[in-house]
């Protein structure tokens, strides 16, 4: 039964975990993590990224100028004013020979600056049996020699959402490691060989280099400092015209490439937002995404994936905490606590993301906390009107309707378990009923007891009392349980006194009709007994069992003794307010009551005029 009951208590959230688990495995949130993740960025806001890298971009004046494409003469010309920049890397292909007096002056040029760093690029494919083929596309040969072979490639890697997140830092292209574009420089620009690499143990080293690279996944994360022209970008064409003084690129790395929007060479990065009222920005240029990666590269400020099991950790401490937070903690405290739990594992997720660069999934979570709170919510709901129609069905035979509401808001009232109280008990019965219906036809006989119980039992329940049972025509009833009562000594008097003036109401309509009327006795006790559900499973009542049980049942049978309608024991006499009009109290001494050792001090009570 507890194995039972533990399924049932943890089977939601489980089923929840468990498929929302199963999703994020497939990556079918994958495109809510990418969105989150931008989100990071665009919180965290524009970064200066510093003043050692610097874009000589090829832009629409530079065009309208110089023609598309531009001379290569011209880019030999820009390399002597670009003279004291510590590298110049061209982002653009030179794959095509020309005129051999351009190709040549452009070779002298690179040779001569000794820090020019050239562009390649790789096409893959697949073959007939599935094998990847890596097909290189290279700068003319006398740009190679006169660069000495420094060059990367420049693949720009997108994800589903073609959005420019992560680089690869090398490409194997037959056994040798081709450094990407932006590691080439970071590289080159610290005196550094980029054309010694090597992958070992998931470690990419190099001439006092290393960077941790997975091997099946090769990628890593860009820290982007902001949108496009967050680095200092100038104008190709005032740049070869001599507008800027040779200082200003002294010690610059600076990136040749293209800027127009002619060269479709613009990506969207975790900063691009279409939306330009909502401050959107819009696509950042390839050159100026090479400008991010290599201040990476050179900051060491890398952003880390997290792995697999982080990712299922997380989500199974989002679960539990959902879990904890909402279990059975009604819908206030619930709501609260799911909203505290979203507020916890957003912001946790996002500081991790600013101060550590490690990047947590949270779309998952999120999913998983607003699906376990659905669920458990709609869980308590149910299992709070099954508690409640069991509260109905226990108690609405035994106290009244108004009692019933009272237990269903405040359920911690019931002490269903088994519980020792102070209560006030009465016992009544009618005199004669046997000789009565030994006498009168069975019909006769029920209707006229049904009758006089509803009106006792109506009796009770306005007092506040609960109805134990019916014993044939004896009633029993208990003062201050479920419902606790300071005064529930009083109510059980007043009860008393009350179910003689509805018998007596009762006996005159009884006499009209020319009906036999009935005499009742009435027995009332005080102390402490145990009170709760008792029985078998298959049927409990909701009852009382104690030695001051039997006392009040031997009170009301007592009152044949003494000739008395109502005997009360001096303990529930001790509780009363004597002083109370409307009735009037007789002692009747200590007298011997069977079944108990000593002798009891009892009352009788009578209405007073």
């Amino acid at each position: 039964m507890n194995i039972m009951g533990n399924l049932s208590r943890y089977g939601v959230a489980a089923s929840i975990w468990i498929l929302v688990t199963a999703l994020a495995m497939m990556g079918v949130f994958q495109r809510y993590e990418n969105i989150i993740y931008d989100s990071w960025f665009n919180l965290r806001g524009q970064t200066p990224p510093g003043d050692q890298i610097v874009i000589v971009g090829i832009d629409d004046p530079s065009y309208a100028k110089l023609g598309q494409p531009i001379p290569r003469e011209d880019h030999a010309k820009i390399l002597a004013r670009l003279s004291e920049a510590k590298i110049v890397a061209f982002d653009m292909m030179f794959e095509n020979y020309r005129q051999p007096g351009e190709d040549s002056a452009m070779a002298e040029a690179i040779a001569g600056h000794n820090r020019v760093l050239m562009a390649c690029a790789f096409s893959f494919g697949r073959d007939q049996e599935g094998y990847v083929n890596t097909a290189p596309v290279l700068p003319v040969k006398e740009f190679i020699r006169a660069s000495r072979g420094s060059m990367g490639h420049i693949n720009m890697n997108t994800d589903m959402d073609n959005t420019v997140r992560r680089i690869m830092p090398v490409v194997d292209f037959n056994g040798h490691l081709v450094p990407g574009f932006s590691l080439a420089i970071a590289l080159s620009s610290q005196g550094k060989n980029p054309n010694k690499l090597a992958l070992e143990n998931g470690v990419l080293q190099g001439d006092g280099f290393s960077l941790p690279l997975n091997e099946k996944e090769p990628y890593r994360l860009i820290n982007f400092w902001g949108p496009g022209e967050t680095f200092k970008t100038y104008s190709y064409v005032d740049v070869l015209e001599g507008q800027l003084k040779p200082e200003t690129f002294r010690d610059k790395i600076v990136l040749l490439g293209p800027t127009s929007a002619f060269d479709h060479d613009y990506f969207d990065t975790p900063f691009t937002r279409s939306n330009m009222v909502l401050k959107g920005s819009l696509p950042t240029n390839g050159v100026e995404i090479h400008a991010n990666a290599i201040n990476t590269y050179i900051t060491d400020t890398f952003f880390t994936k997290a792995g697999r099991p982080v990712n299922l950790m997380v989500l199974l401490l989002a679960a539990v905490t959902v879990y904890l937070t909402t279990y059975r903690r009604g819908p206030w405290i619930g709501l609260g606590g799911f909203l505290t739990v979203l507020a916890i594992l957003s912001a946790g997720v996002y500081l991790f993301w600013l101060y550590q660069r490690y990047w947590i999934d949270l779309a998952a979570p999120l999913i998983l906390v607003v699906f376990t709170y659905i669920g458990i919510t709609a869980e308590n709901f149910v299992r709070e009107q099954m508690e409640k129609r069991r509260t109905r069905m226990i108690f609405g035979r035994y106290v009244s309707p108004q009692v019933v509401s009272q237990l269903l808001d405040q359920p911690e009232m019931m002490g269903l378990g088994g519980r020792r109280e102070n209560l006030t008990l009465l016992f009544s019965d009618i005199r004669g009923f046997t000789t009565f219906s030994d006498r009168r036809p069975p019909e006769e006989v029920v209707a006229k007891l049904n009758q006089y119980l509803t009106e006792m039992t109506n009796v009770i329940f306005k007092n506040g009392g609960t109805l134990d049972k019916y014993m044939g025509d004896g009633i029993m009833a208990f003062f201050g349980a479920p419902i606790p009562y300071s005064d529930h000594a009083e109510r059980a008097v007043q009860t008393g006194l009350e179910m003689l003036e509805a018998l007596e109401k009762l006996n005159r309509e009884w006499e009209e009709k020319g009906e036999v009327t009935l005499g009742i006795g009435v027995g009332i006790s005080t102390g402490h007994v145990v009170v709760g559900n008792i029985g078998s499973p298959e049927r409990m009542d909701y009852t009382v069992i104690g030695e001051d049980v039997n006392l009040g049942a031997r009170l009301e049978s007592m009152n044949k003794e003494f000739k008395t309608r109502i005997i009360i024991s001096g303990s529930t006499y001790s509780q009363l307010d004597q002083s109370r009009p409307g009735r009037k109290f007789t002692s009747l001494g200590a007298v011997p009551v069977r079944g108990f050792e000593l002798p009891v001090e009892i009352y009788s009570v009578e209405k007073s005029l």
